[in-house]
């Protein structure tokens, strides 16, 4: 298996690992971006069935833009060579180029308002995408506040930024039900201190990090296609070429946790071994122990004081 093939939840829009369950639980249903029969599952929730999308597909292109310019562009010229030709002499020029300009005037107000009409109805009959039927259920527990290690490996996330953890949010303007059309948030793998001194060991891996959206960092569209592309490898395939995006969005927002942020996780922690002692710890001597998650939890960032 293709391991960089993604799972979605088609009700949360969460990025999954493949064969993964969603922590919505059985109400939450997934499908495979990597298959054809995922996809489908996907693009039904988001734009309809097959025959809709074509119907709105067909209407976006019969807008007839290209044609109106033409009759009206044939018209205002069979006027004006129309008045030439019945332009006698050099006193009747003046006149002649009067009822022209009146004629171009009225071409312009008739190319304008057919231009604005087209857009009502573009507007009116075009699709919107649905968004998440469901919120994610968020794991319960204690809330442990701490910071990240200063020394914490870091990854980069798809805005550029060197940070323990991401999450990606995309949305759109227009839209039904809700705005979000995708979440997908990852952890290099990390520790946490906590405020007395405790460690916690947050696995690498795919995670939840929460915090304000004004805190969000804008993507670059491209960026984001590309990441897309790797999400949805199925779109690359030509008889997908004509078919709506699964993944639509005009907006794009990340949010970063980075060495030393605040930041709290919300969950359920247990004493496990330190994975990064050595082997030189004695045959008698007590094996040392962070803190881990033991089950699922989320991250939420610690808003900055305002000084």
């Amino acid at each position: 298996m293709d391991t960089n093939i993604k799972d979605i939840c088609i009700d949360c829009r969460t990025i999954l690992e493949p064969d993964e369950a969603c922590d919505g639980g059985a109400r939450h249903r997934t499908a495979s971006l990597g298959s054809p029969e995922g996809r489908e599952a996907l693009l039904r929730e988001v734009w309809g069935p097959p025959g809709l999308r074509r119907r709105a597909k067909q209407i976006a292109a019969a807008g007839g833009g290209g044609a109106v310019v033409g009759s009206a562009l044939e018209g205002g010229c069979n006027v004006g060579c129309g008045v030439l030709d019945c332009a006698s002499s050099v006193a009747d020029f003046p006149a002649a180029l009067v009822v022209i300009a009146l004629a171009a005037v009225g071409i312009g107000l008739y190319l304008l308002a057919s231009l604005i009409l087209r857009r009502v109805r573009e507007r009116r009959h075009a699709l919107r995408p649905n968004g998440a039927l469901l919120r994610p259920l968020l794991p319960r527990g204690q809330t442990y506040r701490g910071a990240v290690v200063p020394d914490a490996t870091t990854t980069q996330s798809l805005s550029g930024e060197a940070c323990v953890a991401h999450g990606l949010t995309l949305r759109s303007k227009r839209f039904l039900r809700s705005d979000l059309m995708l979440y997908d948030g990852r952890s290099a793998g990390f520790t946490l201190r906590l405020a007395d001194g405790r460690e916690v060991s947050v696995p690498a891996g795919r995670v939840r990090l929460l915090g304000p959206r004004r805190q969000e960092r804008d993507v670059a569209p491209a960026r984001v296609r590309l990441e897309l592309n790797r999400l949805d490898p199925l779109r690359a395939r030509p008889e997908n070429a004509e078919e709506l995006d699964p993944l639509p969005f005009d907006r794009a927002g990340e949010l970063v946790l980075r060495p030393g942020d605040a930041v709290e996780l919300v969950g359920t922690l247990e004493p496990v071994i330190d994975p990064r002692q050595g082997a030189e710890t004695g045959y008698r001597a007590p094996a040392a122990s962070v803190l881990a998650p033991s089950g699922p939890f989320h991250l939420r960032l610690v808003q900055p004081h305002a000084s």
